[in-house]
């Protein structure tokens, strides 16, 4: 696989796209709610988690592919404030699909697909730094998949930095003052 290969589309890119958005919706739902089974969201709620989560300073690479240098799936957000959202082109190609189905696979690239697969795993290590009830699962799933991905970068957090889930409350975020 080289670079240009990036940039090619068809069935298979976009049923792995659809099925990577689908799980990083699901995941997305894991970290910010309570009762993630029945909430309803979509990205522009779930783009709320992105700075206290620190999604946008993640970066990834897949080792079994040289060629492809470190994805950063949330780069987009990264340093938004609280009202201006921004979509996330994998995200804004999964949806093209899914609602514009009629008009073929164009926009399901291979480069598309992969960030929405480094998006979920990005979103499993965020489960697993900050929710204690997810933190098995996440980590079970993600030592599975450990030697597929290689984090470059990943987020600290001061002391009193942070943000937190109770049961039957709602997403909490503390900043640093």
């Amino acid at each position: 696989m080289t670079h240009s290969n990036l940039g090619v589309y068809g069935s298979e890119t976009r049923d792995l796209l659809l099925i990577a958005c689908l799980e990083a919706e699901a995941l997305f739902k894991m970290l910010m709610f309570d009762d993630f089974q029945s909430e309803k969201g979509n990205i522009a709620i779930y783009w709320k988690i992105s700075s206290p989560a620190k999604l946008p300073e993640y970066e990834l690479r897949f080792p079994e592919i040289p060629y492809i240098s470190s994805l950063r799936p949330f780069s987009a957000w990264e340093g938004q404030g609280a009202s201006s959202y921004s979509p996330l082109r994998w995200y804004k190609a999964y949806n093209n699909i899914k609602h514009g189905a009629t008009e073929g696979s164009m926009p399901a690239t291979l480069e598309c697909a992969m960030e929405a697969i480094a998006a979920c795993f990005i979103l499993l290590s965020a489960i697993g730094m900050h929710s204690q009830r997810h933190a098995t699962l996440t980590k079970k799933v993600g030592d599975a998949f450990r030697e597929a991905f290689i984090l470059d970068n990943r987020p600290s957090w001061s002391p009193g930095e942070s943000y937190w889930m109770l049961p039957g409350k709602q997403l909490c975020f503390t900043p640093i003052p």
